[in-house]
Order: C-alpha cells, then structure tokens, then sequence
C-alpha cells in the first residue's frame, strides 16, 4: 500500500540497513518507480561523523520537500552576533563642498573649432621670430619692493651674481639654492639640493614655507651652459634631461606648497637662432618640453623659457641684461619662449605659408632612389613608402622594433582579417609596395639604440649600395604627464634618443634629406593626458640647427591623420574623448593622399620646419588649451580620496618591494579606500568582491600589458602573488620578443 503512494519516501530509525534492502526488494518485484530512501542514524562501515551524516539526511528530507521543524531544531543552539564588515564604497564622502553655480560661473567656455580647411595649400605654418614691445622699467615695477622674496637656482656665474646683487641692493630677500650632493642649508637664505632628488625640493619649500604662506618669484639659471668640446650629443642629452627632470620635480613639490600662483623663469642659453651667429645646442629643447608640460599639468605654476646670449665680459651689456631678466620674471604673459639678444625682446609667432603644387621647383625625390625610414612599420611609416614607391622609388628600407615573422610566414598572416589583424595589414601593405616594383627590405632593430642603427644603416648600405633620402615616422609613446626622471628618459627614448641613434649613424653618409615627422593632438586623453611636446620641441630644434648644412633637415608638425590607431591611446582616454575621438578622426583627420601631398610640397620647397595643421592654427591651439584646462579643472575639482586606517587583520602589515608591488599597492588603495595596505593581506578580507576583483583585473592588464586572467584574482588574492604573476607573464612575453628579434627579414616574397 505504501508503495502506490505517490513519490513515497521510507526513512529507517536504526543503523541496519535492512530494511532499506526489502523495501527496495518489494518494489522490484511490484515494478514501480523506485522510492527514495533514507538512514537516520549513521551505519558502522561508513567514515562520516554522526552528527554530519544527520545533518545531511535532514538535508534530504528537506530536499525531498519534507517540512522540518526548524525552531526545534535550533532550540538549543547559542548565538553569537559577528560584525561583518563594510563594502568599500559606503566609506566615501559624497558631500558637496562647493557651490556648483560659482564654479560653473568660473570656467572658461571651450572654443569651438573651425571646420577642417579643404584646400591643401592653406594648411602650412612656419615660425617667425619677432621683436615684441619693452616692458616698464625696473624703476618703476612694484615687484621689487622693499621685502619683496626671490628664490634663485644659482651658480657662480657673473649673470647670477649680478642679479642676486640687484635684487638684494633694491631691499628684496633674496634665497640662493646652487647644487650639492644632498639638502642642507648653508647660511641664512642659502641652501643646498640635489637637483635629481625630488626629496630635496620639498624640504627646500617646506623649509621656506614654514614661517607661513609661501610667495616669491623664481628663477632658474641652472641650465647656463656651452657645450664642452669633448661631449657628445648623447652625452648632452643627458646633460638636458638631468636639467628637464630636475624642473619636473621642482614643480611637483612646488604645486604641492604654493598657496597661490607661482611664476618660474628658466634661463638658458644656445637655443634659438635669431641672428645666426649662435652656437646651438638642440638638446636644449628638452627644456621647452618641460616647460609647456608644466603649464599643462600644474595650473597654479607660469612658466617661462627665456634664451639669452651671455655677454663675454662684465660690463654695461651684462647690466642691461640682468634688468631685462629681472623684469621678465615679473611680467605676466602666454609667452612659453622669450629670447633676447641685446637689448631687443623676441617672442615667437606662426605665418601661415601658402604653397601651391608647381613644375618650376626640382623634385627632392629622385626616380629609382633608395630610402630608408626609421618607425617605419607604424601606419605613417607605411604610407610613407607607399608614396616612395609612387613617386618611382626602387628601394625602402623599414627599420623598426616590431619583430614581423618569417617571410615563408607571411602567406598566412594575409590571409587573415585584415580589418581587425594589425600585423596581417602591415604584411599587406608591404606586399602591395613590392607589387608597385619596389625592393623592400625590412630590419627589426631598436632604433634608440646607437649600435643597432649604425648595423642598420651599414646593412642598408650594403643591400643598396646608397641612402638618399630618411623618414623619420613618430613613433607611438603615449600621452601622460611626467612626474619623475625615468618617466621622462622613457620619453626621450619614444623619439629623441631613436633621433640620436640616426644622427650617429648618418655621420659619414651623404643624403638629399632628412625629414622628421611629429604629432600634435588636440584630445587630450584624460585629464592629466595631453600632447607631449618633449620630443617635438627637440625635432624643431634640431632641423633648426642643421638647417644650414648640405643635407638639409627637415621637422614636420602633423595634426592628427586619419590613418593613425593607436589602441593605447584610447584605452587611456576618458570615455567622454573615447567618444568623440573618432569622429574628430573623421571630421579633421588628414588623409593619406592629403598628407603625402602636404609633404612633397614641403621636399620641394626647401623648408626647415613647419607646422601641417587642417584648421587655422590659432585655433587650434585655443581649442586644445581650452579643453586640456577644462580637462585638468574638472579632475581637480573632484574630491580627494579618503583613506581610511588599516583593519585589524590575521597577519602583520608587510611594505612592498618593489615598483610592481607599489603600482598594486596604489591600484588597491584606490578601490578599496584603505591606508597601509600590505602585501601579504588579503584582497576579499579588506572588502574586496566580485564588482571589484572585474575591475581590479582590467586595471591590471591595462597598467602592466599582460594577459592575466580573471581567475588568477581570485586564485592570488594578495599584492605579492599578483606581483609575482606579473613578473612571470611579463618575463615569458619579454622573452618571446627577444627570439623574434634575433630575425633579421629581408628580401622578397
């Protein structure tokens, strides 16, 4: 009877099972559906405990759809309450601090940008040195007051001591900081630093600031210097990027003790040309570059390169110029470059040039010649050769560090999606250049270094017997802000230092032409993200310097083209520039037919250096100034990070080791708004979940560019184990790079 019940279910009292067996016997015999089964006590040969075997026959029961009497079941059970901890995001401060309506009425609006400007020959600016109009007399200047404070980076020079000497006559306070091995304050009013060591610089303003507001006027004279008969260009680049990292770091400790807007006039020497008779020194430029990505980055800092040409003895010219200087660094003004040549103030502007495509002017490109570009397997690179290759060059040579396989490899790279392959549409685009005719033979070096390029170059020799013309192609190294001096080494190396590896290479050989190419951009990627000048100021520069020479050198500023992708660069914009990226792109990009039309112009007209730019230039830079201010007004008005103390954990707080540990460390910080967080503590234990541990994993490929999955988060919870991962990810891809590079590939398909 009991088995016609429907979904019966026999539960035995005794360990025996028994029962169990004849009731399973019985329904055999009957043939109907099996019924379900269960023991409430544990039998002998089973290794369970008693309690857990009945807790999981409960378990069953209630499976099975059996109502257990729950209040007897915990009847006897002793609770204990446990605080649970927070989720991370119910520890921030949401806050209003400041009126929406005065900060809306404070910023300034964007300028719009004109339409992109559809005839070619209006789209060419060179720079042109003017004289600008005198300021007011030193006389007459409210800034030299009785007590006014001056912080002077000096040397021993004759122009720095004079200077101090005319402020300190005129009953300003002068503070005098030259360079030493470490901070330490020599007298009253003279101190010591170490220029690399950003330490030192805020002792120094914390030092200087401690008896209240900090307010003076700066000026730099630390990078007055000619260049020493032994040096190399090498070795003066390092010279100026000491000097360019050493103003990064006095700005970052400045922005951080200025309570108002502070002006720092950099001086230096061996620029600009103006009169032709100097002696230049294009590395200098660098210091351009830190100048302007000062601007950018700290809008509570006015920063001014001003070029001089030192007078070769005490006297009246040096007076005039120690007033002028003075002056200078009271003056408020746009002005990002200032030169002076005697008593004549020089400020640079930009002449829109028009040219127009005509026969009467030889062509720079020769029918059957040989070129080599350096960058050369980039989107620029590539549509350079293709125009070689059109214009009736025979020989390319594309020098770059991306290692292509094979030749007998590349069948299968075309065959591939050539819309979403990188790779698949540089193979493809080569393949197309040998179709035109042309011999192309492709070299995987890096070319920032000075014995790869010359093996390069030699190698080029060697294949085509001469080079007539080089390219430069900009190579892709990011838009961010520097904040130390390796950050802004690994700028140099993006361009500056793969220029320096050509010009060392070039030495003995005879060219048409060189022509450098850089970008200019006017999205900022983020808020702190804009368009690096470094390597461009150093480019202009450096044609500008060899202008004169034989093989003219030729620096080219681009706006964006159409045909670049950089995927790096959008994975670092915000999402709103994510946005109108592409249709910026689409809207002013320069085509590749456009650009390469651009550049002939410019080979044939013989010029130096010039800006490219669709729209009016002025404008331009209006507009990206104005969006990059909005950009960096925005991000500051966003409320600081609260940090909250470190929790009682199971295990001691242990410092990181390492910069890969610290990245993580600060990636952590900011997501789970804890202080002190330590390598061995556990990502979840501090309030970690799933939300977080998807965006921890994003972060991490995105800042390292390693191909972790979301499990290893959850499987290597701490900062140690994920750095290790890294370490190991990064190593196995570092080394696949380096078998790929032993490869040399070259010839024909």
């Amino acid at each position: 009877m009991l088995l016609g019940l429907k979904d019966p279910l026999f539960v035995t009292a005794g360990p025996e099972e028994s029962l169990v067996s004849m009731v399973r016997a019985r329904a055999a015999g009957r043939g109907v559906k099996m019924p379900t089964t269960l023991t409430a006590i544990k039998p002998q040969h089973l290794e369970a405990t008693d309690q857990s075997f009945l807790l999981s026959t409960i378990a069953k029961l209630w499976l099975a759809g059996v109502e257990i009497d729950w209040s007897g079941f915990y009847a006897n059970e002793k609770r204990r309450r446990v605080v649970l901890p927070t989720y991370p995001f119910e520890r921030q401060r949401f806050w209003i601090d400041v009126n929406p309506r005065a900060l809306s009425a404070n910023k300034v609006p964007p300028v719009e940008p004109t339409g992109k400007n559809q005839n070619v020959s209006d789209w060419f600016y060179v720079p042109a040195w003017k004289q600008s109009t005198d300021f007011i007399s030193i006389d007459d200047s409210a800034h030299f007051q009785q007590g006014s404070r001056w912080l002077m980076f000096t040397d021993d020079s004759s122009l720095a001591t004079g200077m101090v000497a005319e402020l300190t006559s005129r009953g300003a306070q002068v503070i005098c900081v030259r360079k030493g091995e470490f901070f330490s304050c020599q007298a009253k009013g003279s101190y010591l630093i170490n220029p690399s060591n950003g330490g030192d610089y805020e002792k120094l303003f914390n030092e200087l600031g401690s008896s209240g507001d900090f307010d003076c006027r700066i000026v730099h004279l630390w990078s007055l210097f000619s260049r020493g008969e032994q040096l190399s260009r090498a070795e003066l680049i390092e010279i100026a990027t000491d000097e360019a990292s050493s103003l990064v770091c006095m700005s970052q400790a400045l922005a951080q003790a200025a309570t108002q807007k502070t002006s720092v006039l950099i001086v230096t020497n061996g620029l600009i040309k103006i009169t032709g008779d100097e002696a230049l020194l294009p590395e200098k430029a660098l210091l351009i570059g830190a100048c302007k990505s000062i601007g950018q980055d700290y809008t509570s800092i006015s920063s001014r390169v001003v070029d001089v040409a030192v007078p070769t003895s005490v006297g009246s010219r040096e007076e005039e110029l120690v007033e002028r200087l003075l002056i200078e660094a009271t003056h408020q003004c746009g002005d990002y470059v200032v030169a002076y040549r005697g008593s004549q103030r020089w400020i640079q502007n930009f002449e829109r040039l028009k040219l127009e495509t005509t026969a009467s002017r030889p062509a720079r490109l020769r029918q059957g010649g040989a070129y080599l570009i350096a960058s050369g397997l980039n989107s620029i690179g590539l549509a350079i050769a293709d125009h070689l290759a059109r214009s009736g060059a025979t020989r390319i040579a594309l020098v770059d560090d991306l290692a292509l396989p094979p030749r007998e490899q590349w069948g299968t790279g075309l065959d591939t999606n050539l819309d979403q392959d990188e790779l698949a549409q540089c193979l493809w685009q080569i393949w197309t250049i040998e179709e035109m005719g042309c011999e192309v033979l492709v070299i995987n070096t890096d070319v920032s270094n000075r014995e790869q390029m010359r093996q390069s170059v030699q190698q080029t020799l060697h294949r085509f017997g001469e080079i007539n013309g080089v390219f430069q192609a900009p190579r892709s190294s990011g838009s961010k802000p520097v904040s130390a001096k390796e950050e802004i080494r690994d700028v140099q190396a993006s361009q500056v230092k793969s220029l320096v590896a050509l010009d060392e290479a070039l030495k003995n050989v005879s060219l048409d032409f060189m022509v450098l190419f850089s970008l200019i951009n006017s999205i900022p990627a983020t808020g702190f993200e804009f368009t690096m000048p470094w390597a461009a100021a150093y480019l202009d520069a450096y044609a500008n310097a060899r202008s004169c020479r034989k093989s003219p050198v030729i620096a080219i500023r681009w706006s964006d083209w159409l045909l670049q992708a950089d995927p790096e660069k959008a994975n670092r914009m915000d999402l709103a520039a994510k946005e109108r990226f592409p249709e910026h792109l689409k809207e002013y990009g320069i085509r590749f037919e456009e650009g390469m039309d651009a550049m002939s112009r410019i080979l044939d007209a013989g010029l130096s250096q010039v800006t490219v730019c669709v729209q009016d230039l002025q404008t331009y830079i209006e507009t990206a100034n104005s969006r990059m201010l909005l950009a960096v007004e925005e991000q500051r008005s966003k409320p600081a990070l609260r940090l909250h103390p470190r929790p009682t954990l199971g295990n001691a707080y242990v410092a990181p080791r390492n910069d890969v540990e610290k990245k993580i460390l600060e990636i952590w910080q900011e997501m789970l708004g804890i202080d002190q967080i330590g390598t061995d503590d556990d990502f979840f234990e501090l309030g970690g979940h799933s939300l977080l541990a998807t965006r921890l994993f994003a972060r991490l490929r995105s800042e390292f560019n390693v191909s972790l999955s979301l499990r290893s988060i959850f499987e290597l919870p701490t900062v140690t184990s994920q750095a290790e991962m890294i370490a190991a990810l990064s190593w196995t891809e570092k080394d696949l790079e380096l078998q790929l590079s032993r490869e040399t590939v070259e010839g024909e398909i």
